[in-house]
């Protein structure tokens, strides 16, 4: 069962292929950091950070190798990661998420507020090697 759970680990690349995701796992659960960014600097040559993250003392924290992707169980019943968040670096925000495999190998995630996971948004990540 731990095989099948696995096979997400790797590398993901978004549907916009500006950014690459690699999902690992520690102590059973499963996370996701920036790997690669299409614009890892600014144009002055500086590191990209996490300008619009809510809490202050964490906006200078660089993109590049930030976990995005946290806390992901894999469930075997419904054939989901779940009970996980990701974070968006792009508004600062975190929200409740689960991601899955479709027939055709794309990651699927979806996040969402709270427990109201059917009015979330999905995005898809395609396997990068």
């Amino acid at each position: 069962m731990a095989q099948d759970a696995d096979r997400i680990l790797g590398l993901w690349q978004n549907e916009t292929k500006d950014k690459v995701v690699e999902i690992y796992k520690v102590n059973g659960k499963y996370y996701g950091r920036i790997h690669w960014l299409r614009e890892p600097k600014n144009p002055d040559g500086t590191w990209r950070r996490d300008i619009h993250n809510n809490d202050a003392a964490l906006r200078s924290r660089v993109l590049l190798g930030m976990d995005v992707f946290r806390h992901f169980e894999y469930d075997a019943d419904d054939e989901e990661w779940d009970n996980g968040e990701i974070y968006s670096e792009y508004s600062g925000n975190t929200y409740n998420a689960k991601m899955w495999l479709t027939d055709n190998g794309e990651l699927r995630v979806k996040g969402y507020l709270g427990f109201l996971w059917f009015l979330g948004r999905t995005n898809t990540y395609y396997r990068k090697y």
